[in-house]
């Protein structure tokens, strides 16, 4: 990451207003979530806008896009026959677990 890409500190001693602007530590933080697509759609545009405008944050990101389709390619595609599911199902909803399946 680069430091020059970090926002300053506000040297007004005010409080700056919150900004949908992302630097490369809040970036890079958000990183796996923002693969995942687990962030909300602002938090998505705000680490594309950087990842997009900063070349040491973008290789992270690249790295991580090229790492997942590595792992998707990879994964076994075989499903979980129907009736071990459903034993696995109510084990634990028998422990408490109140998800759906």
């Amino acid at each position: 990451m680069n430091s020059s890409h970090d926002s300053p500190p506000s040297t007004s001693g005010t409080p700056q207003p919150p900004t949908s602007e992302v630097n490369c530590t809040r970036a890079m933080q958000q990183l796996w979530d923002f693969l995942d697509r687990e962030l909300t759609d602002q938090q998505m545009a705000a680490v594309r806008r950087h990842l997009n405008t900063c070349s040491d944050c973008f290789s992270h990101g690249a790295w991580g896009e090229r790492f997942l389709e590595a792992l998707h390619s990879v994964r076994d595609e075989r499903l979980m026959p129907p009736e071990v599911k459903a034993k696995v199902i109510e084990k634990l909803r028998s422990a408490g677990y109140a998800g759906t399946a």
